[in-house]
């Protein structure tokens, strides 16, 4: 009885290896496609900030010192903010005046 039950389970194994292999070129395949769309759709993401950036719209987030949110958010521009532009202004002339 022990003897059969391994022949079987041997030969269930030699059949099925096929589908299994099979299975794993298909599971390599898909994984291989789902890599490529997401280099695709991080590049299109990338290029998009590029763009909006060199439009000047700026794409949310904390804004860079010396400038606030315009009021209305859905203008999605930065205006200056005059006390902070100053303090910017101050380090930057020191930082090119060598100090």
């Amino acid at each position: 009885m022990q003897r059969g039950s391994n022949v079987f389970a041997n030969n269930l194994m030699h059949l099925l290896r096929p589908i299994m292999n099979a299975h794993q070129e298909v599971s390599h395949m898909l994984l291989s496609f789902a890599q490529l769309e997401r280099e695709v759709t991080a590049g299109r993401i990338r290029d998009k900030i590029v763009a909006s950036r060199k439009k000047g719209v700026w794409m949310g987030g904390l804004a860079p010192p010396g400038y606030d949110p315009h009021p209305d958010l859905t203008r999605r521009e930065l205006v200056v903010n005059a006390a902070e532009a100053e303090i910017v202004r101050r380090l930057f002339n020191f930082y090119f005046e060598g100090g």
